[in-house]
């Protein structure tokens, strides 16, 4: 049976795994003869080949522009697999809205650089690989976060047997500035994220494993439900692919945010990649819910069907289709109405018939876009991530935004006050 690549839209356990580690063969890529290392875990072995350069440093000329790939000559340079490559540049985000759960063993101080564009490869040991599927993860917050180090793939590919690959790709300015000029024409970090698909397609065999000429997609949306359903209902209105829609609805145990917040953004995240095992005191029921979510995305990227074939798990993910609308809601204790019709008409509504009306670009809910139009037909799969905001946080939110916008009018409204007295006094003794 050969591999499907698992694409993986919308850190790290170093405490559970042993620090006894050792070489791994030497892999002969395009990037290079690479020498990873193998890392014991309590769940087994896994290689790791860490820190591949898939396209040539985009500084320079090629800075602002799409990613060029390694010159021949680079096949023949031996290379040090074993640790990270740099983190692309990106605005400075705030340690105290990052997991514990992500932050690296240097406190998020890697080294950042412009020549970033580097990609990192985990397969579990000892398995014979041709059976195993390809799970791409391409990190990323409004696109101007990105950074694989804090997603460890070592959990998710030993538990869920699955091989795992996480793509570092340009961000920010450097990734998505746009001059409507050749000299910058906006986007690039799309580019670098399919010329990084491209490498592994070219060079994943080498790891003794293959690719079938079947592609299966994971697309999300972390928070946006009306944009992740339209997507939803576009793919199956052209038959392109099977969807199966979920929201993630659990709050950790260990959650550092606010009561009011449920399930926070990125909180199914951990638990997909298996990070909650690196805790020493975790719920048994957080612990079966991990291991719930890896085995239906391992199920869901060997078969298309993310369903275990296990005869005791009762609770069956339905396939999202126009006639039934089923989200399955991820929670520690999922029974049957965890499965649920989706809520969203009137938001896919709002927000892909009337605001657009308003502008004179109505469009009906069911329509497909042009890309959906000029997409090839392709044996693929998708699943989508609704990980998003319940009714009563959404009103603290709005209730947030309502008292900030009427601070903020007072303090304009005492600075104007205070601006014109001073006119006043400055005119007085002027006279």
């Amino acid at each position: 049976m050969g591999n499907s690549l698992f694409i993986w839209l919308f850190s790290l356990m170093l405490g559970a795994i042993s620090t006894m580690t050792k070489t791994t063969p030497q892999i002969n890529t395009t990037s290079g003869k690479l020498l990873g290392r193998s890392v014991e875990t309590p769940f087994g072995p896994v290689d790791q080949y860490l820190g591949i350069p898939y396209a040539k440093a985009p500084i320079g000329s090629l800075r602002f522009q799409p990613p060029q790939p390694l010159d021949k000559e680079e096949a023949e340079i031996r290379r040090d697999a074993t640790k990270f490559g740099p983190v692309c540049f990106q605005p400075p985000h705030l340690k105290e809205m990052i997991s514990p759960l992500l932050r690296t063993n240097d406190n998020g101080q890697r080294a950042s650089s412009e020549d970033c564009l580097t990609l990192n490869i985990y397969i579990p040991s000892g398995r014979q690989l041709d059976t195993l599927p390809v799970m791409v993860w391409l990190p990323g917050e409004g696109f101007d976060y990105a950074d694989t180090t804090q997603f460890d793939g070592t959990f998710l590919a030993t538990i869920g047997q699955v091989i795992v690959v996480t793509v570092n790709y340009r961000v920010s300015v450097f990734g998505f500035l746009s001059t409507l000029t050749p000299e910058a024409p906006g986007n690039i970090g799309f580019l670098d994220q399919r010329l990084a698909l491209q490498w592994i397609q070219q060079n994943i065999g080498q790891f003794n494993t293959s690719l079938r000429e079947r592609y299966v997609d994971f697309c999300g949306s972390m928070y946006i439900k009306a944009q992740t359903e339209q997507l939803a209902r576009i793919l199956i209105k052209n038959g392109m692919s099977k969807v199966f829609l979920y929201e993630f609805a659990h709050r950790p145990s260990f959650s550092f945010h606010p009561d009011f917040i449920q399930a926070a953004h990125g909180d199914d995240v951990l638990f997909t990649f298996g990070l909650v095992h690196q805790l020493s005191q975790v719920p048994t029921e957080e612990v079966k819910l991990s291991r719930r979510i890896i085995a239906a995305f391992s199920n869901f990227a060997k078969s298309g069907n993310p369903n275990s074939v296990d005869i005791e798990e009762a609770l069956q993910w339905l396939e999202f289709s126009n006639n039934q609308r089923e989200v399955l809601e991820f929670s520690a204790r999922m029974e049957n109405n965890s499965i649920r019709p989706s809520k969203n008409d009137r938001d896919v509504a709002f927000w892909y018939n009337v605001v657009p009306s308003l502008s004179g670009h109505e469009q009906t809910v069911s329509s497909p876009d042009k890309a959906a139009r000029d997409s090839p037909k392709m044996d693929c799969r998708l699943a989508l991530i609704r990980s998003s905001f319940s009714g009563q946080e959404v009103q603290y939110i709005i209730l947030g935004l309502v008292a900030f916008t009427i601070v903020l009018l007072l303090i304009l409204l005492i600075m104007s006050r205070y601006i014109c007295l001073s006119k006043r006094r400055i005119h007085f003794t002027k006279f």
